[in-house]
């Protein structure tokens, strides 16, 4: 839902409906594939193609081209071992957009992300309904979904944050989460002491991305809402746990706050 709107795109496939698709009977100038799982890799390798980037299936086996190697070498399919691929991701200074433009020969460019009329209409009535006028609005998406525990903000330190921020800024907070924030956020909103705003966790993509264009800074995990904002220009503060902070391209003014610990950069799902 957030591709189909882009004026760069012209169509747009789902695994749903792939293999019975016209796209996959025509043949491409460029196949671009970023992705390490077998269905993707084994759908590339079915398509007709001049120049392939990226990874590809080959008798039940993943590989890569030499002009992606950059970003692949660091990944779970890196032809020098999971071992090592940590050690060059640990050691990785460069954001994944940086190496994406230089693995495509493009020039540097910043995310598109297009919101429909009717998103825009429900986030400019939202605002109007319960933001007050003339405060600055500050979005919180402390939440990350659960695959990485240390990604979050604890709810404790989250509603201290928003009662810090409506104090001494007179903020308008927005509590910002997807489906499984739901009683987190409510939770946060429990205990803070000045009154914050609810989002609503169960937002469509653009619906979500139409509310954080309304505010004024967004303080994220590292997680959607990010990347989201990233394409708006919107200024963020971003606060990571175990993974790499070094890949991670703001596209606008913003923090990124960083762990002090030798082992960052780690993708364990507990620790």
């Amino acid at each position: 839902s957030i591709l189909v709107n882009n004026s760069l795109i012209n169509n747009v496939v789902t695994l749903k409906n792939v293999q019975n698709h016209q796209a996959m009977r025509e043949t491409f100038d460029f196949v671009i594939n970023l992705e390490d799982n077998i269905t993707a890799c084994e759908i590339v390798s079915s398509i007709s193609t001049i120049n392939l980037i990226g990874a590809y299936e080959n008798n039940g086996l993943i590989y890569y081209t030499e002009n992606s190697a950059e970003w692949f070498d660091m990944s779970l399919i890196s032809r020098y071992g999971k071992n090592e691929a940590d050690r060059l991701k640990k050691r990785n200074k460069r954001t994944y957009p940086s190496i994406l433009f230089d693995m495509l020969n493009i020039s540097r460019g910043k995310p598109l992300l297009s919101i429909p009329t009717r998103e825009r209409t429900f986030a400019h009535q939202f605002k109007t309904r319960l933001v007050s006028n003339g405060h600055p609005i500050i979005g919180l998406n402390t939440g990350a979904g659960s695959r990485w525990q240390f990604k979050k903000l604890s709810v404790e330190k989250t509603a201290s944050l928003a009662d810090l921020l409506t104090g001494s800024l007179g903020a308008s907070v927005v509590l910002f989460g997807g489906t499984a924030e739901k009683e987190r956020n409510l939770s946060i909103q429990k205990l803070s002491k000045t009154r914050l705003i609810n989002a609503g966790n169960n937002n469509s993509l653009l619906e979500f991305s139409a509310l954080i264009s309304i505010c004024d800074l967004l303080i994220t995990s590292d997680s959607l809402a990010l990347h989201i904002a990233s394409c708006f220009g919107l200024p963020i503060v971003v606060f990571f746990g175990p993974t790499s902070a070094s890949e991670i391209e703001l596209f606008g003014p913003g923090e990124k706050i960083i762990p002090n610990m030798d082992c960052i950069s780690c993708y364990k799902r507990n620790c």
